[in-house]
This record gives C-alpha cells, structure tokens and sequence, in this order.
C-alpha cells in the first residue's frame, strides 16, 4: 500500500476506502470545505508518482503571507530608489522649467479646446445649399425690410436661403436673415429624406456683438417634421437657444426617430428681447439615410399628381487628362418641368465647393438639364472619382466616373550613398509616383562645395550612361577627388522631366594627386638678381587633397641644375627670386634667358609639370622711345592714343621691350609726378585714356620698359578734351489718347549754349523698356518728340536722354502703366461708408 500524506488525510483528500478523491488523470473537480475550516493552499500535482522516501511538511500558511508581505516591501524600496535616483539626475533649475513648460502646455490645450467647433460641426448636414437642400420661401416667414433714412436703397437684406448656405466659425456679424418680429417660420426641403437625428442653430455669440448682447437671436423655438409639403406635421420638440452658450448649439431629436421625413419646419417662438426683428444665422439638420431609401418610381404633388422621375440621360464617362489641361464631364438629366433642379458635383464624396475652388472647377449650365463640369489646368491631385447628381425637391439620381490624370512623374524617394570613391560615388533611391505614366529614364544631377548658389545643380555623368526607370541604382562618375558633394535625381517619361528628388546628404570624396598645372606661366628679369615668375593659381576644386602647393623650377637657359622653390600658399601668383649668378654679362649681349615650369602637389603626391616658358633677364633698359605719338578725344572724359612701337624681336639682337607706360596730366593745372598711369603690353599700340577732366589741356607720354627700367620719353603729345554735356535732363511731357492705344510723349528742346559751357547737341536716345529689365528697344531720334503704342498690361519705364559732343547728357525717366492696368474699375469711398451704414442698421 503506497504511503498516504498526512496533511492531504486530515484536509479529506482521500475516501473511507483510501483511495484519491481527485484523479488528475481524467477531470479536476472542486471540493468545497465547511466556511469554518481554513481552505489549505491548492497543489497541482501532475501525476500520483509512488515515493519511498518520506514526504517533507509544508511550512504554515502565514509562511506564503510573509513572503507576499517582503515582495511588496520590496518593491516600495526599489520605486523609492528610482525615484531618489531621478531627483539626483534631475536638477531643480531643470524641475522648475519642466513645471513651467506643463503649465504652457495646460494653457495652450485650454485654448484649443475653445478654438475646436464642437462635433456637430463635422456631421453630415442634410439642410445645405450646395447638398440641394432648398427654402421654400412661399412657405417661410417673410424678410424683414430695414426703413430708414440711412438706410441705402441699393443694400438688399439677406434672404432665407443664408441659413442654409453652411456658414462656419466664426460668424460674420449682419449675414443673417431676419424676419419681423419675434415670431417666424422656416421651411427647408432637406437634400435627401432622412430620420433627423439632431439640429443646430447659429448666431454671433455676446464677444461678437458691439452691444454685448445678442437680443436678436431665437430663443425658443419648435421643430416639426413633414414627409409631404401639406401633409400632417411631427412635433420633433421645443427647444431654447442660450445666449451665454457657444455661437453654435446643437439639441437631440427625441421624438419620432423612427419617421424619416423630408421637409422641417423650424418655428420660432420667442427671441431674447427685440421686437422688431429676429436674425438668423445658420440652421443644420444632421441625421441618417433610411436603410431602403431609393429615389426610383414617380413622386406625388401635394395635389396629388405625379411627377416625372429625375433621370440622368447624359453621364460623366471615364477619363483621361494630360497634367496642365483642361476638359469636361457631361451630366444632363430629364426632369419634370414644374420642378428646379440644381447638379451637384463631388470628387472621392466630397462635394465642390465652386466659389472657392474657381480656378480649376467650373459648372456649365448653358441648356435646361445640363450641368456640366469643366476642370481648368488639371493637376495630379485632380484624379479621383467624379459623381454627379441632378437633384430636385423631390428625388434625385446620381452617376460617377473616374478621371485619370497624366503627367510628369513625382520626385524619387530617398537617396541612399552605398560607397565612394576618389572620383566615383555608387547611389541607390526608391521610385516615385509615375503619374500613370512609367518612367522611361532617370537622371543624376550634382551639386559641388564650390557652387555659386543654392540651384546650381549641374547634370552628371553615371554608369550606365541612360539609366533606365526600371533601375533604381547607379554609379555617378567624373566627380572631383576631396570634394564634398550632394546629389539629386530627376525621373522622365513621356510627358517630361519630372520634380527633383530631396538632396541627398552631403559626401566627400576621397583624395589623389593633382592631374592639372597652373596656366598663363609668364615672368621677367628685374634688378639685382631678381627673377620674377607669375603664373594663374589653380582652381579650388582642382587641389584633390589636403596641404596644396605648388613647386617651382628655372634655370638659365644654357645651364643643366634646375632651382626648385616650395610654394605652400595655394593662392599665390607671383614669386621672385634674387641671385647675383642671374645678373646678365658682356656675353649674354642685350638679355639672359631663362626657362621656368611649375607644377602642384599635395599629400597624395605631385602633379605634372607646365610647359615650359621662356623668360628674359634685360642687361639694360630701352634706348628708343615710341614715336608718332597722336591722341584724339572722345567724349569729354575719354580720349584715344596711338603710337609707333619700338622694333623688338625678343632675340637678343635688339633692345628687349615689355610693355609701354601712358603717362597724361593737365599741362597747366596737375604736376607731372601725379600723373595718371596705364601699362599696356608690348604687342599693343594704343589705349583709351580715362578719368579725365571736360574741356581741359592735356600731356600725354609714352615710354618702353622692361625688367631693368623705363626707357626716354618721346614727344609729348598735346590735346583738348571736349565740353561736359548740359547737367539736367530735358524735361519731359506725356499724353494718351482717348482710346487708349496712343502714347505721345514730348520733352524740351535743348539749344546750343551761346556762351559755350556746355558741347552741343547731336541728337536724343530714347529707350522703352519693362520696369525691371536691364535691356529694351532704344530710338535714335532728332526730334523733341515721339509716339508709342500703348502697352495693356504691365509696367513700362520710357527713358530720354540727350546725345552732345561731350557725350551722353543726364536721363529722365518717366513710368507707364498699362491700358488695362489703369482702367480698372475700383470703389470710391462714398459707396464702402454707406455700406458700412448699412450693415450697423441691420446690427
């Protein structure tokens, strides 16, 4: 007999017979304990297994109460720690800005709270104009008319349909309908038959009102539901509008629920305390379509003849719409004539609002029974699924169709950099939107560190050579090596070059050795031993590296050593270097030629060498002057001068020349040594003089030099500069005509001045131009007077100006406005202030 437990005997585990009470092999079942015996802690056992060792005894049950009590305790002590720890970390400077920053917070939710519209706001309104709800205004209150003596008479008051028309918060003051007194009617034909579930009722709150009272407004007001125009009215419930409360109110329908009806009857009681009228603002119905609603079948007159159906025999059809186009959607119906109808179009179940989407949406209704839509300059957005409605006061019936809008396809998605090279980048990117149109092929642009401007983006070249749209990664070569770049991709299909992908971050390639050498090597021989080399530095992106320099090397011509300067300042251009070895001797005859190359390098290595240029050291200065020195001024500042050269070969033979020195001053009025300079080439025999003074006598010299010096002067040459032109601008004069296509304008004649201060006059320049345009179309006339069409839209500058023999005189401008521009029509002051008299009457 196996060994029983002494606890599970005494707590009645086992039966008379000595057997288990409980199999775990089968079924678990409950044994229920007397409420005075302590029920023992329950143990699964998964299977009776025989033992032969004996059983240990469980320890008391307050032994499980203790360890529940130190877990607890525990993990008090731990959220103690944490929270210790948190107020170490967190310094009471920082606590005080975290609780000022709760307390914007708790500011900022109590202002949205006031500035949401409640819900209501987004509910569906079945009493809105543009849905097809009507006012039956033969049924309804009449409007109040405002009698007063300043009161105009062209300011008509607001008709019911106001209130139906969706007005929103907030609420302009005066576009309210008003009826007489304080009692009135009103009753709508909802767009579609409906169980009415709410209302809402609109009116300029107390903030709004100049008075601070609202006495205008309903107050107690009743609601009835009709399923015919004359048929039996449904109390729906009294009601009362609370002119403390929100602009807009809305109340819950208790009564009737069940009935779906299709006109109301809002009927007001009471206002809160003006007698003459009462304003309404805005009037919403919200509730549901009954589950089996149809519009099929003929409808009945409250006479009881029946009317046509409302049948749509034209419907919108499947489309297509090139981005930047314009098309139609037909929609026509066939109705009964004794009706209105109104169409109603809405694009993915949102209905177009035409007065504030008027640049791509526009209803057609020419005929009786046509409402079509045309969209203006479609764009991607524009897709969806059009439905129209034709709608009447009794049914309507409804048809869609899909547009579909092609063009240019979208940006691509991220730009993702795999790996760079020294000239090399690898890109990979996600495809964007086709447009309904696949992409044929991509293309990489590129924007380096040294770019002038945020947009210049320059095209790059990528393996392969065309990517194709079905690709989404490609190598971008011919980059600079140690330059930072950023990239972007542009996507092609049929209809174009689509937008630009976002850049992708910035990347620097990796660093090599210079590939170019610095251009335009040139230098001369000065005193003393010197030697001077000049040379154009080496673009930016062209350095490939870090520590950028360049290295020097010349030698006299017939030597074989080469001398070798560092340069480390990439922005140098000009070096000289002094030896007494350079000086020229009885051998070298007139020069001493040398021969000079340089070439860059940075940390990766060197780059080549230049070519190499020969230079010459001079042993004397030149021996000859210029001759045939002639001037001739031009203007009153500007002169031209011309001369012989001195014979120069270059070889040796003869006096080696550089260049020419200009020298010209006043003869009586500037010293010599002040004298104006210009330095010229040695190819060149002639230059234009500036800066100079108007009718003044002038000197001109010039002289050959070269490395060791100036050479004689030649003759000085003497000449008059001209008289300066008149200091004012001719005044001018403008007229149009009275058909608006002429324009005359008319300006001073300038005379010949007697007393001779000032040159005369050869003729005028007038130029016509776009205000903002450097260029326009200039007229070259003798008269003091022309004609012009006149331009109809725009801005335009006319400018005149004076033609002398000391050169362009001053200008006078005058500003044209176009044709169209000036003929549009504005509103005078009178008309504004009485309209603001108007709507204070109606307040």
């Amino acid at each position: 007999m196996p060994r029983r437990s002494a606890r599970l005997e005494n707590a009645g585990y086992y039966d008379v017979d000595g057997s288990p009470r409980i199999s775990y092999s089968t079924v678990t079942r409950r044994h229920t304990f007397p409420q005075d015996q302590v029920r023992p802690p329950q143990v699964h056992v998964p299977e009776p297994v025989p033992r032969s060792e004996p059983v240990p005894r469980s320890e008391p049950v307050q032994r499980s109460e203790q360890t529940r009590s130190w877990r607890w305790f525990s993990w008090g002590l731990l959220l103690r720690l944490l929270f210790s720890l948190t107020a170490l970390v967190i310094s009471e400077a920082h606590m005080w800005s975290l609780r000022k920053e709760f307390h914007h917070l708790q500011q900022d939710l109590g202002r949205l709270q006031t500035m949401v519209p409640s819900q209501a706001t987004f509910w569906g309104n079945f009493a809105l104009a543009s849905h097809g709800a009507q006012v039956l205004t033969a049924l309804s209150s009449s409007t109040h008319q405002q009698k007063g003596w300043l009161t105009p008479s062209w300011l008509t008051p607001y008709s019911p349909g106001e209130v139906i028309k969706g007005q929103h918060y907030p609420l302009v003051p005066g576009h309210c309908w008003a009826f007489s007194g304080q009692t009135g009617e009103l009753f709508v034909a909802l767009a579609q038959k409906i169980h009415v579930s709410h209302i809402t009722v609109g009116h300029i709150s107390k903030e709004q009102s100049v008075t601070g009272e609202i006495l205008s407004a309903p107050k107690a007001f009743a609601l009835y539901g009709l399923e015919e125009v004359d048929g039996p009215k449904f109390n729906l419930g009294t009601f009362q509008y609370e002119s403390d409360g929100d602009s807009f109110q809305t109340f819950e329908i208790k009564e009737h629920t069940s009935k779906s009806f299709k006109f109301v009857k809002l009927e007001v009681l009471t206002n809160h305390g003006l007698e003459d009228f009462t304003c309404l603002y805005s009037f919403r119905v919200h509730g549901k379509m009954p589950e089996a609603a149809t519009t099929c079948g003929p409808h009945l007159f409250p006479s009881g003849l029946s009317a046509e159906a409302t049948r749509l025999v034209t419907v919108p059809e499947d489309s297509e719409v090139a981005v930047g186009d314009d098309m139609e959607l037909r929609c026509a119906a066939s109705y009964d004539p004794m009706l209105d109808i109104t169409f109603i179009w809405s694009v993915d179940f949102r209905v177009i609002d035409f007065s504030s989407e008027w640049q791509h949406y526009e209803r057609l209704e020419g005929e009786d029974g046509v409402g079509d839509l045309r969209i203006k300059n479609a764009q991607v957005w524009h897709r969806g699924r059009y439905s129209c409605t034709a709608q009447t006061v009794v049914d309507s019936d409804s048809a869609y169709a899909d547009l579909k809008v092609v063009g240019k396809p979208g940006p691509p998605g991220v730009i993702r950099i795999d790996e760079i090279g020294d000239t090399w980048v690898k890109l990979e990117w996600t495809k964007g939107a086709e447009h309904n149109s696949p992409i044929t092929h991509y293309t990489v642009e590129t924007r380096f560190f040294w770019a002038l401007h945020d947009d210049d983006w320059r095209s790059a070249s990528t393996s392969p050579s065309v990517i194709d749209g079905s690709l989404e990664k490609a190598d971008v070569t011919g980059l600079y090596p140690w330059m930072e770049y950023q990239f972007r991709i542009i996507a092609h299909n049929e209809y174009g070059a689509g937008e630009a992908s976002i850049p992708s971050l910035k990347v620097k390639t990796w660093d090599a050795p210079p590939v170019v050498s610095p251009t335009d090597v040139a230098g001369y021989g000065g005193r003393h031993g010197e030697i001077v080399i000049t040379w154009t530095p080496v673009q930016p992106w062209y350095f490939y590296g870090k520590k950028f320099g360049y290295i020097l090397a010349f030698k006299p011509h017939n030597a074989y050593d080469w001398w070798y300067e560092t340069i480390s300042d990439p922005e140098t251009r000009r070096h000289v270097h002094r030896d007494s070895y350079f000086i020229p001797t009885d051998e070298d005859f007139q020069v001493r030629e040398f021969q000079v190359k340089i070439k860059c390098f940075n940390v990766k290595g060197d780059g080549p060498y230049s070519l190499t240029k020969i230079i010459y050291y001079p042993r004397d200065v030149p021996i000859e002057p210029p001759t045939d020195v002639y001037a001739r001024p031009v203007s009153s500042t500007e002169a031209l001068v011309w001369w012989l050269p001195v014979m120069d070969t270059g070889t040796g033979l003869q006096q080696y020349i550089e260049g020419y020195q200009v020298k010209y001053w006043r003869k009586y009025d500037d010293p010599e040594p002040g004298a104006n300079r210009i330095f010229v080439s040695a190819y060149v025999n002639q230059t234009r003089l500036e800066n100079m003074l108007p009718d003044s006598h002038y000197l001109i010299e010039v002289r050959a030099f070269n490395g060791a010096g100036l050479g004689p002067p030649g003759e000085h040459c003497e000449m008059f500069t001209k008289r300066a032109p008149p200091p004012e601008a001719p005044r001018m004069w403008r007229w149009i005509s009275w058909t608006g296509m002429w324009l005359y304008v008319w300006w001073d004649h300038v005379s010949y001045d007697i007393f001779g201060n000032y040159s005369f006059p050869l003729y005028y320049k007038v130029l016509f131009r776009k205000t903002g345009y450097i260029y326009g179309k200039v007229y070259v006339t003798g008269w003091h007077f022309m004609d012009f069409p006149m331009p109809q839209l725009g801005d335009y500058e006319l400018l005149v100006r004076g033609r002398y023999e000391g050169g362009d005189g001053p200008v006078r401008m005058i500003h044209l406005l176009g044709a169209a521009t000036m003929t549009s029509p504005t509103l005078s002051m009178l008309p504004l202030l009485l309209l603001a008299l108007g709507v204070l009457t109606l307040l």
